[in-house]
């Protein structure tokens, strides 16, 4: 992932990190989507390094690959799943629709 294919506040980690902080040792990240890939995508204790290593560092480039790698599909993943479920508030889907 290169520095311009993200905004300056996404590349912060308390951005990013923050929003993939809830989605990195869930074995199914989402109800709605159905994510591909292996799940978690890190363990209990790589997820509470992850959280420390995401409060003391500023950049997301910053962090150790597989850190950058779950801060970065975290957060996508957490966008993707707020704007299906805005998406579907707006529209006035149930969740038992999908």
């Amino acid at each position: 992932m290169e520095k311009s294919e993200l905004s300056t506040r996404d590349r912060m980690c308390s951005v990013a990190g923050g929003m993939a902080g809830l989605l990195v040792d869930r074995e199914i990240p989402s109800r709605l989507i159905p994510f591909r890939g292996e799940f978690p995508l890190l363990n209990m204790i790589e997820a509470i390094r992850f959280r420390e290593a995401i409060r003391s560092t500023m950049w997301i480039e910053d962090l150790l690959p597989k850190f950058l790698y779950a801060a970065a599909e975290g957060s996508r993943m957490a966008r993707l799943g707020a704007r299906i479920s805005t998406l579907s508030v707006e529209k006035r889907i149930k969740e038992r629709r999908f």
